[in-house]
């Protein structure tokens, strides 16, 4: 691994003053796995795969050379650090590994919350490695049920009927705006530095799916393009039902892909609020920005 980031068994390194970022920023990746909890429970077609085994969206092959590293002065500045819940500051240690950084992650954001419901949404096992399998497919057609980073609701999501046109019921956007008012008053700076932080144990979950030879952040980079440009629609959503799942009326809308379909169930104002801080993230994580 290059491109300004250390090999995930190098991870000495003394703590560069972020700690209370990052304890911010935890929180973040926890917000957006929820966001991803709600899309994830309409009935909306999006395909998805209920194969055992690790998923992968396509046969993995040796990739192209690195196109967004991650810049070095994150990579040299970002806290070694682990989320420890056995001491005054729960960033003190060496990052924990790949199978043994779950019980951290829901340590530290039980901690941080206060809300032992809201930790309950998270997949108990192999968050890490489930977040990067959904960025993985989100730019393609199918996202893995069985893989997603949070539990489904158990909520159906509500439509409206008239006649004979069926439209996605608005009041399915408010479940969405509390968490992302928090998004937009956290700070997109110390997203990052948490990614970063934790970005060899994404990079080792994404060399798990059979990709040696590629970088995760380039598909973090390609997820994102890929949600901003989902299009914006300001009118009702229009769907048809012509099987046991609702589809989107509009075939260039059904053609979209299984992220952008999220995005969109969201809402128009929503989706142009995660795009904000979406775009605010890719410009810091790409050294080529």
């Amino acid at each position: 691994m290059n491109a300004g980031f250390q090999n995930r068994h190098d991870r000495g390194g003394r703590p560069s003053g972020k700690a209370p970022k990052l304890i911010i920023v935890f929180l973040i990746l926890f917000i957006l796995a929820i966001i991803i909890y709600w899309a994830s429970g309409g009935d909306i077609s999006i395909e998805t795969s209920q194969e055992e085994g690790l998923a992968v969206r396509e046969q993995p092959v040796p990739g192209p050379q690195i196109r967004h590293p991650i810049p070095e002065y994150l990579a040299e500045n970002s806290s070694k650090v682990n989320i420890d819940e056995t001491d005054g500051n729960i960033f003190s240690k060496p990052i924990p590994d790949l199978d043994e950084s779950d019980s951290a992650i829901r340590n530290a954001l039980e901690r941080l919350t206060g809300n032992s419901g809201l930790i309950g949404l998270l997949s108990p096992q192999n968050f890490i490695r489930k977040f990067v399998i959904t960025v993985d497919n989100l730019p393609g057609k199918r996202i893995p049920q069985q893989y997603l980073p949070v539990k489904r609701p158990g909520s159906r999501f509500k439509v409206l009927e008239d006649n004979a046109e069926i439209t996605l019921d608005q009041g399915n956007y408010t479940r969405y705006s509390q968490t992302i008012e928090l998004l937009d008053v956290l700070d997109s700076e110390a997203i990052v530095t948490l990614y970063v932080y934790l970005y060899p144990l994404f990079q080792e979950a994404y060399e798990e799916l059979g990709y040696h030879e590629r970088y995760f952040n380039d598909q973090m980079i390609a997820a994102i393009d890929d949600l901003l440009a989902t299009p914006q629609i300001d009118g009702p959503v229009r769907l048809i039902h012509p099987n046991a799942f609702y589809q989107f009326s509009d075939p260039d809308l059904e053609a979209l892909s299984a992220g952008q379909k999220l995005l969109l169930r969201m809402g128009a104002r929503n989706a142009s609020r995660v795009k904000h801080k979406l775009q605010k993230i890719r410009l810091l994580i790409s050294a080529n920005n």
